[in-house]
């Protein structure tokens, strides 16, 4: 008995016990409802599973009757029970004791009663809430039940059963997101079937029933069915019969819940903790596709980037190129240079005691500067000597300054090219000076031929000026001894330089091969992380998302489900009476069978048989009587 019925049940107990004054009266005592009741319907099918007849036998309870009446010292004409139903005829199974009928209400004194239980039966026309359907085949021919008597072959029975006790209901529940829903469903009053046929072994063999229990008794073997039709549920039995004779299909309808194989609620929370990984997947999936786009970006920043490393690559390989191809011709100019310094330095040396004994001689030369006139032609002659050599070594001596100005500009960082550029720059100078002093001294020597006399009279100053020409030629003369050891030094290091060159050319000529497919190395490896992106993009859109949209669904029919669940359990708990609704104490079941298959010669007439007294138990069997 369930948890609304036991409710019921107490509070009709203290209605009864405390508020005696407050209860319908219908005569000198007082009406109540027995404690407990119980409908049992009985229905007579036909072959083919039409009704035929309807009875229902009604058991009342009402224990501890004797108490009632010592507490309110009421007779048993004044203690009254009060059931609810219309039937054509009313029968005491019991006892001769008849009720008192109201319209629906069927009231009987507690005298009706014995040991605190009462029996009666009721004729109805009332529909039951089942169709039955039961159609047979012989050998694969549709015939009747009465033709299949007595005959012999391949037998098949169907049998259909449809509930009638549809419902529409409003059906409220709340949703994945927490809103609330409504839903208009058919439901039915779970009735479940359970459905029996018995059949001889000596008769019938190749028993093949899917679905059902077969129990052997003795010779009888009983297959039984059991389902909940919603609305309808078909059962099938197939078997090879000889002389065909079946006893009564017996089939039961019992109102009763669903028995839900799955639990709704353990279903949903696996679902919800399927969601939350889902919802973990979807935001990891969405990271991921970040992360691509942006490692996408630097890729094809570092492509770029590494384009142009491989074009200044290129650029510096070919520049090591032309800088390695230009050695030898940079190498010979070093050479030569320093051929030209040593032969300067070499004749240096007699420029010098030419000076000196020049400027020793000055008081000769005054003495005898009229003597001397006729040998200064052959003396401009001679300085017109030394200032062409002074313009052949200005001449070396500008590519000297310019190889050192290339060096300088090259690597400013360098003290030993700058050093150079400074000592070249002052050499310049000082050949400009000398070559400059030999032209005038060039040009005085031929006025000298011309203006002797002048000249004699300037002797003093000349020697002045020849002490300062003596230091200039020593000056530079020093500074040709520096230029040929730097430029000793620069050649050295060149030769150093030079062969690095050539290594560095190598290095970045291998670098270059290593590297130039690196852009586009760079572009596949892009295009991949694209083609990763897109693919977690369609994963996430088709796949994690789509299974979530599903998952979010089916939690919605879960949760629909479980308020439908609860909706049946409603529908089968109100199912009390099958004969009125007042009967709110009372639980009902219904037992159906059909009539027995047999040849028209074994059957007995039953109307014949003298029946003197009927026993409480040949009135059950009656119910299924013609």
């Amino acid at each position: 008995m369930n948890k609304n019925k036991i409710i019921k049940k107490n509070i009709l107990k203290i209605i009864t016990i405390i508020s005696i004054p407050l209860v319908f009266l219908f005569t000198a005592g007082f009406t109540k409802l027995p404690e407990t009741k119980n409908e049992t319907v009985y229905v007579s099918l036909n072959t083919d599973g039409s009704v035929r007849k309807i009875n229902t036998v009604n058991w009342l309870n009402a224990p501890g009757l004797n108490d009632h009446k010592e507490d309110t010292e009421l007779s048993d004409n004044e203690i009254k029970f009060i059931d609810y139903g219309e039937y054509a005829e009313v029968k005491n199974m019991l006892n001769g004791a008849e009720p008192e009928i109201e319209g629906n209400k069927i009231i009987w004194n507690a005298d009706s009663f014995e040991s605190g239980n009462l029996f009666y039966q009721g004729a109805t026309s009332k529909e039951i809430p089942v169709n039955i359907d039961i159609k047979y085949y012989l050998d694969g021919k549709e015939m009747s039940g009465e033709d299949i008597a007595g005959k012999s072959g391949s037998l098949k029975i169907k049998i259909n059963v449809k509930n009638k006790l549809k419902k529409e209901n409003s059906v409220f529940y709340k949703d994945y997101q927490g809103n609330s829903r409504q839903s208009e469903e058919d439901c039915y009053t779970p009735l479940m079937v359970q459905l029996s046929i018995k059949a001889d072994v000596t008769r019938f063999k190749n028993i093949q029933a899917d679905g059902a229990t077969k129990v052997l008794t003795g010779k009888i073997i009983n297959i039984s069915f059991a389902d909940f039709p919603f609305p309808e549920s078909d059962f099938t039995v197939e078997m090879s019969g000889e002389d065909i004779q079946l006893e009564p299909i017996s089939i039961i309808a019992i109102p009763s819940e669903i028995p839900i194989t799955a639990d709704l609620e353990e279903s949903k929370e696996s679902l919800l903790e399927f969601d939350k990984g889902l919802i973990e997947m979807s935001d990891g999936s969405e990271g991921i596709i970040e992360g691509s786009e942006k490692l996408n970006d630097g890729l094809n920043k570092l492509k770029n980037g590494s384009g142009e490393l491989v074009s200044a690559i290129s650029e510096i390989n070919h520049g090591l190129y032309v800088l390695s191809e230009s050695n030898d011709d940079i190498s010979s100019g070093f050479q030569e240079i320093g051929s030209g310094l040593n032969e300067f330095t070499q004749k240096s040396g007699e420029i010098i005691n030419a000076v000196q004994q020049l400027s020793s001689n000055l008081g000769s030369i005054k003495s005898g500067m009229e003597q001397s006139a006729g040998g200064a032609s052959g003396l401009a002659q001679g300085i017109d000597s030394v200032s062409a050599a002074t313009g052949q070594l200005k001449d070396v001596h500008t590519n000297l300054l310019g190889i050192a100005q290339s060096l300088a500009a090259s690597d400013p960082a360098n003290q030993t090219y700058q050093q150079l550029l400074a000592l070249a720059g002052g050499e310049m100078d000082a050949i400009n000076s000398i070559q400059s002093g030999m032209q005038g001294i060039s040009s005085g020597m031929k006025d000298l031929s011309g203006g002797m006399g002048s000249l004699a009279a300037g002797v003093s100053e000349y020697g002045g000026g020849m002490e300062q020409f003596s230091s200039n030629i020593i000056l530079m003369i020093q500074g040709f001894d520096l230029l040929a050891s730097g430029q000793s030094q620069l050649y050295s290091a060149w030769e150093q330089y030079g062969g690095a060159v050539s290594e560095l050319f190598e290095g970045t000529n291998q670098l270059y091969s290593e590297v130039n497919s690196l852009p586009e190395d760079i572009a596949m490896i892009a295009d991949g992380n694209l083609k990763i992106k897109d693919g977690i993009q369609e994963l996430k859109d088709e796949g994690i998302d789509e299974i979530r949209r599903e998952v979010i669904e089916n939690i919605d029919n879960i949760n629909e489900g479980i308020a439908i669940e609860d909706e049946l359990k409603k529908l089968s708990d109100d199912y009390d009476s099958f004969m009125d609704a007042d009967n709110t104490s009372s639980q009902v079941q219904f037992v159906m069978q059909t009539d027995e298959i047999k040849k028209e010669e074994a059957q007995t007439n039953d109307s014949q048989e003298e029946v003197k007294q009927e026993t409480f138990w040949q009135r059950f069997l009656n119910l299924f009587r013609k």
